[in-house]
């Protein structure tokens, strides 16, 4: 049952694909009325007094720079439009343009026990990662290991992808490498444990049917090659690259790899589900998710994170540059990409960021450059559609 979900999730548009892809930016109806899921208490004091409660759940505290009627309203938002996403829980983190930070939750944490969400929970927060493994791969053009334009057989070898198949292009989605999670066979195998050469191989047994720059095809296969290289150029384990140079420096290291390390917290994600009902966190692997989404954290830190990325020093100007000028391709398919980066609109204003989806969760998170205000939104639900809320709560920081 758990799979026709997922398939019908893939095939409807709502969820292209278990890590993300161009659908979640054109999203369902925001007016959808989604399951028929109550908002749980959302204040800290119903939190408290929960008996369920565990060091896990409880609310982190508030922020006393945070502007205490602005954090009203962005929870009267939260409340009004998290029936609309289609979750059962939704969880909201905002940062203002002098770093003070509010976080949110309402709904459900889990479905089916009436767990409520609470604004700590942690979440799969899918191809948000690939904003960290394109900043990698930056660092280390800024170093002098390579360029954008070598070709990827260069540092993973055993594909012959061919001279035109290049870091940047992989970074972009434009180099016409399949994207595995478009082979509905992927959701059969969740569970078992994969290389990431494992997957590149599953993966290649299709043919995407394009050649190198000719469009933009978006493809999570194209970031576990990016993982290789950054493997190969450290000699060391993707997790651990991503932990020295970017989780501990720059003051995010709550989130982390799952499954290829502890959590940081001994927490574990919230509960995640798909259609509102179906428990799918378990048993997953995350070896689906990897370089190409398989961060896990609270809300928290991913503000941080876009702050230290679009207005810190994670890579030089020439770089950040680099990263969030879209393509021409990611331009003509309506889907503005740059290398590693969503460019679109939240609000009605230009922001910076990506969106995420993975097993049992939906999300994004978004930087607005002009006024220096971050959002995240998070969901536990595949097929959720974090806008109605995302939209909402930007209207609130106009």
């Amino acid at each position: 049952m758990l799979v026709g979900l997922l398939l019908s999730a893939c095939d409807d548009g709502a969820a292209d694909s278990a890590l993300d892809g161009p659908a979640l930016d054109a999203a369902p109806d925001s007016g959808s009325d989604g399951p028929p899921v109550d908002a749980a208490p959302s204040t800290d004091a119903a939190l408290a007094a929960d008996a369920r409660l565990d060091p896990c759940r409880a609310p982190p505290p508030p922020d006393p720079a945070f502007p205490l009627a602005l954090a009203a309203e962005l929870q009267a938002a939260l409340d009004a439009h998290t029936r609309a996403a289609g979750a059962p829980g939704v969880v909201v983190g905002v940062a203002l343009v002098d770093g003070a930070t509010w976080a949110g939750a309402a709904g459900l944490a889990d479905g089916n026990t009436g767990e409520p969400m609470t604004p700590s929970a942690r979440f799969r927060v899918g191809s948000v990662t690939k904003t960290f493994t394109a900043a990698l791969i930056m660092q280390h053009v800024e170093a002098g290991d390579w360029t954008l334009d070598d070709p990827i057989d260069a540092y993973v070898p055993g594909y012959d992808f061919g001279p035109e198949v290049t870091l940047a292009r992989l970074l972009a989605h434009t180099a016409g490498v399949y994207n595995y999670t478009d082979d509905a066979g992927f959701l059969l195998r969740r569970t078992m444990p994969q290389s990431p050469r494992d997957i590149i191989d599953f993966a290649l047994q299709h043919e995407s049917g394009l050649a190198p720059g000719e469009a933009y095809l978006y493809s999570n296969t194209g970031y576990y090659l990016l993982g290789l290289a950054l493997e190969a150029v450290e000699a060391r384990p993707f997790p651990e690259i991503v932990r020295d140079r970017l989780l501990t420096p720059f003051g995010v290291d709550a989130l982390w790899m799952e499954q290829y390390e502890p959590s940081p917290s001994s927490c574990d994600p919230v509960t995640g589900h798909v259609g509102g009902g179906t428990e799918v966190t378990e048993g997953f692997s995350m070896s689906w998710a990897w370089a190409a989404g398989g961060l896990v954290g609270p809300v928290g830190p991913l503000c941080v994170w876009a702050r230290a990325l679009f207005a810190g020093d994670v890579v030089s100007p020439m770089s950040r540059s680099a990263m969030i000028e879209p393509t021409p391709q990611s331009i003509a398919a309506g889907e503005p990409y740059g290398l590693g980066v969503r460019v679109t609109e939240r609000g009605g204003r230009p922001v910076l960021g990506h969106t995420g989806s993975t097993m049992g969760f939906r999300g994004e998170l978004f930087f607005d450059p002009a006024n220096g205000l971050c959002v995240t939104v998070e969901t536990n639900d595949f097929t959720a559609d974090p806008m109605p809320v995302a939209e909402a709560i930007w209207a609130v920081l106009r």
